[in-house]
């Protein structure tokens, strides 16, 4: 089973090929993953990334998108962590250029079972089925809330409850905002 850690950072996590493109850090491969992924057709199982899809440019997150989807297998599994767009580092941060929330990849899926892509337009070649989006009210890389790390759980269990409009009725009406949101999808190919 071949498993990819895209933007692996300071997470190196052994029996993955970890990626990244600074060479301070320890990876098993060093590349621009936002031009092109040094790997084969149909290669790929799983691909992790954390925090990385808000740092690829506007102009080529569905250009990678669509060759993360090239280098996967059918049914490989995508587990993707980025900032929600209501937290606070989703905007202020430099190097982010892109924004997510509850049904930012409905327009790749491929069954339209959430039924945001009602008019069936497609933007690029991927497609997924969604298997899981979750709101996350505080963040799991900072410690910034000290003791409400503690009760994360239960708010991340409190938001989620419910369907989509559940979660999309959150989104609109939580006044703290949520900091993460975390998505696993399936390629469908």
């Amino acid at each position: 089973m071949i498993k990819l850690h895209l933007g692996c950072g300071r997470d190196y996590k052994e029996g993955w090929i970890n990626v990244d493109f600074n060479k301070d850090v320890k990876a098993d491969i060093y590349c621009d993953i936002s031009k092109k992924l040094p790997f084969k057709n149909n290669y790929v199982d799983e691909v992790l990334m954390d925090n990385v899809l808000e740092h690829v440019k506007r102009d080529r997150l569905l250009l990678f998108i669509d060759d993360l989807y090239r280098v996967c297998k059918n049914g490989a599994k995508i587990r993707i962590y980025v900032p929600h767009f209501t937290a606070t580092a989703a905007f202020k941060h430099l190097t982010h250029y892109n924004f997510f929330g509850v049904t930012s990849f409905g327009i790749m899926e491929a069954k339209n079972k959430s039924g945001i892509n009602v008019s069936g337009e497609r933007y690029n070649k991927s497609k997924f089925n969604i298997l899981q989006e979750r709101l996350m009210i505080l963040s799991r890389i900072s410690d910034n809330f000290g003791f409400l790390n503690k009760f994360a759980s239960i708010f991340d269990w409190f938001f989620n409850l419910g369907g989509l409009r559940w979660k999309l009725f959150w989104e609109k009406f939580n006044i703290f905002g949520f900091e993460e949101i975390y998505y696993k999808l399936e390629f469908v190919k």
